[in-house]
């Protein structure tokens, strides 16, 4: 949290005054992450894996990865403000994952019918 902290503190003013690069990496960082848990979720299935083996898998994969989240972001937006995608990075995958968490939850009813 210190780190994340820092970067904010540092970057700051840079955010500030281009909410519009806010606006561009937010796109591609969330759907990075809404396509890995689609994936995961998929495979998961596939491998006929229980809730709890799926649960894992699917916050281990996103998290594991998050560094690619930035790089797909500067790679589908060219910008001279790409270190900005580093600060943004954590404030767009936290909330992402809470939401995974309360997708997860509700699928797990539906898990557990199934008997895997």
């Amino acid at each position: 949290m210190l780190v994340i902290a820092a970067m904010f503190a540092s970057r700051g003013r840079v955010l500030l005054d281009n909410p519009g690069v806010i606006l561009l990496i937010i796109g591609p960082g969330a759907a990075f992450f809404v396509v890995i848990f689609i994936v995961t979720l998929g495979v998961s299935r596939m491998a006929n894996l229980t809730y709890p083996q799926t649960a894992l898998m699917v916050f281990t994969t996103p998290v594991r990865n998050s560094e690619v989240s930035p790089a797909v972001a500067v790679t589908a937006f060219t910008s001279p403000l790409i270190a900005l995608t580093v600060v943004i990075g954590p404030a767009i995958e936290l909330p992402v994952l809470i939401v995974m968490l309360n997708i997860l939850k509700q699928l797990r009813t539906r898990w557990d019918a199934t008997g895997s």
